[in-house]
């Protein structure tokens, strides 16, 4: 991959709670359509995925980590399980699992400041 290709590519994140969608889950399937996400700011980000943009996958509620990896392999479309319309749905494919949990904590970096509604991120 080039240089300019790589800088290209951007990285997401998803969350699901393990109750409802594990990593797991995910990993046995191999890949999977994003669809369910009825939050407009998520909404947004969904459209905004291309192919080959990478995904860290966030289980929270009892988890609370950043549990894997994995890449967009095809953009939004209508989500199939909205009852209105303009819910989109992308498709993942599972990627690389962390042996450790991966605690979203702020700040990330000292010179990137999150947006107030990131700061709400609970610590493991």
């Amino acid at each position: 991959m080039s240089k300019k290709a790589a800088a290209a590519r951007r990285h997401w994140l998803v969350k699901s709670e393990p109750d409802t969608y594990s990593w797991k889950d995910f990993v046995r399937e191999g890949e999977t359509a994003w669809t369910g996400v009825r939050n407009h700011s998520a909404r947004i980000n969904l459209a905004a995925m291309q192919v080959g943009d990478e995904v860290f996958f966030y289980e929270s509620m009892t988890t609370k980590a950043v549990v894997g990896t994995a890449t967009v392999i095809a953009t939004a479309t209508p989500d199939p399980t909205a009852d209105e319309p303009g819910w989109v749905a992308v498709r993942l494919k599972a990627g690389l699992g962390f042996s450790v949990r991966l605690c979203i904590s702020w700040p990330l970096a000292s010179t990137w400041h999150p947006p107030w509604w990131l700061r709400s991120s609970v610590p493991c």
